[in-house]
């Protein structure tokens, strides 16, 4: 038997739901995720650890109909990136956007008299 919609008496099957989740499921920087992501938060602080003058981000929907854009790579300028994230749910009117501030923090290097010897 086939239900019928709200006050209409109209069958479901003539209407398509459209999601109104516009939140992601996890951001990852260098494929690493950020740690203690909650998609209700939608800025970041975050340090990376990279001698790269880039960073690569991805992020994960939590609504498969949604779309999303602003991930990619990102180039350093003095050391930061700021990065906008915007997820359009599938209703195509709720939106978030997540901003990710994040900081190079170079690796840090041993050199010693011997490494430079062993290396000449």
């Amino acid at each position: 038997m086939e239900t019928k919609h709200d006050i209409f008496n109209l069958p479901d099957r003539l209407f398509k739901y459209y999601g109104y989740d516009s939140k992601l499921n996890a951001i990852a920087i260098d494929g690493e995720l950020i740690t203690g992501f909650d998609k209700e938060v939608v800025e970041y602080n975050v340090n990376a650890l990279t001698a790269n003058d880039y960073i690569d981000v991805t992020a994960s929907l939590s609504n498969a109909g949604a779309t999303l854009s602003g991930t990619g790579r990102f180039v350093f300028e003095n050391d930061t990136a700021s990065i906008k994230i915007n997820v359009v749910a599938e209703d195509g009117i709720t939106t978030t956007e997540y901003v990710i501030n994040v900081k190079r923090v170079l690796p840090e290097v041993n050199i010693t008299i011997e490494s430079i010897v062993n290396n000449m």
